[in-house]
């Protein structure tokens, strides 16, 4: 239930891995996901279902409860993620029903690699923010961008620049919700997605750079 590909944007490789985050404590995946780590130097998306961070229901039940699949998972894994030796640029997962983008910033103000994506709003009924006192949460400097109620979908796309550095163009397209106001029926929300009545919801754009 753990696997890896390698797909070719623009000339350069992009290795893709999908981790099972329902097995935080396999010792099989976490010395394979190694291995596929130290076989590969170029740019890497972890795929992955719990999120390691996170603002929202899930975040307060699963992060803030140190048994929790979820919170082994981080507490193993993220300590990987974060080694930019690693060059991980991006780490998508779902379980939250919602949109969040993660990520910390330089004293620049620009984004630091990696960034972490939750994209839960494919079908299930959508929530919001936490219950809890989300400043509790185990973020490790990282910070929620935003967390948007809505059903959407990520559109990226993959370029290289002149120096054959990654630029990952990123947009969210979806359709936002008011969860007091209710969640849309299936009919209203078939219509709007049909008649391309979706809004960008987040715009974003990843650069990684080849280390010299």
């Amino acid at each position: 239930s753990w696997y890896s590909f390698v797909k070719e944007a623009d000339g350069l490789k992009i290795k893709f891995i999908a981790l099972n985050s329902s097995l935080p404590d396999d010792e099989e995946q976490f010395q394979w996901f190694l291995n596929e780590l130290k076989q590969f130097s170029g740019p890497k998306i972890i795929f992955e279902h719990y999120p390691p961070y996170s603002t929202g229901f899930h975040g307060c039940l699963d992060l803030m409860n140190s048994k929790s699949k979820a919170s082994r998972f981080r507490d193993r894994y993220t300590k990987v993620f974060n080694n930019p030796t690693y060059n991980i640029v991006l780490v998508i997962s779902g379980h939250e029903h919602n949109y969040q983008r993660i990520c910390r910033t330089d004293e620049t103000g620009s984004i630091r690699l990696p960034v972490y994506i939750v994209s839960g709003g494919g079908g299930a009924e959508l929530t919001g923010h936490a219950a809890c006192d989300t400043s509790q949460i185990p973020m490790d400097g990282f910070r929620c961008l935003g967390l948007i109620v809505a059903y959407h979908f990520i559109d990226i796309v993959a370029d290289t620049d002149d120096k054959d550095n990654l630029i990952l163009t990123c947009k969210v397209l979806g359709l936002q919700c008011d969860l007091t106001e209710g969640l849309p029926d299936d009919n209203t929300f078939e219509k709007q997605f049909v008649n391309d009545r979706l809004e960008v919801i987040d715009d974003f754009t990843l650069s990684w750079e080849k280390q010299k």
